[in-house]
């Protein structure tokens, strides 16, 4: 998930599998692959027109939070990389202001998506596996108890 927006493709892949029994055209997530600092894709995936919205770089943090304290009902998921564009621009990689080198970059990483047999979790047999064996459903008791985390509130000393 290297870039901006790559989690919330690979949701939006598994949901759609789950959903219809059969993968997503990913041309119908192109939006999600721009370089854009907000980008959001409505579904129906859950059942209702629903919103993921993708926030690469902090800057934009401030219109996420005003759109929950708005009441915003539509938006399910929210994606924010602290890195503009996603880690491949981040720290640890060569560095780089250039436009150009970081679009080839982000286009070599859709290209190697584009050619890998297992680019999905829920084609990957590892997770399939944790799943038939352990897991059993993917939002089931299981699943929720060891793979989800909640809020909870912490005074730390500094």
């Amino acid at each position: 998930f290297a870039t901006a927006g790559g989690l919330t493709e690979g949701l939006i892949r598994s949901l759609s599998y789950f959903k219809d029994g059969k993968e997503i055209d990913t041309t119908k997530l192109q939006y999600i692959r721009s370089t854009k600092e907000i980008r959001e894709i409505k579904t129906k995936l859950v059942g209702k027109e629903s919103c993921f919205m993708v926030l690469s770089g902090m800057t934009q943090i401030k219109k996420l939070f005003s759109d929950i304290e708005s009441g915003r009902k539509d938006l399910i998921f929210a994606e924010v990389t602290s890195c503009q564009g996603g880690c491949f621009a981040g720290a640890g990689q060569c560095n780089s202001n250039d436009e150009t080198i970081l679009r080839n970059r982000m286009k070599t990483l859709y290209s190697i998506d584009e050619n890998e047999t297992i680019n999905s979790a829920h084609k990957n047999p590892s997770i399939r596996e944790l799943y038939d064996t352990f897991l059993i459903n993917p939002l089931g008791e299981k699943s929720k108890r060891y793979l989800h985390t909640k809020y909870a509130q912490r005074d730390v000393l500094i």
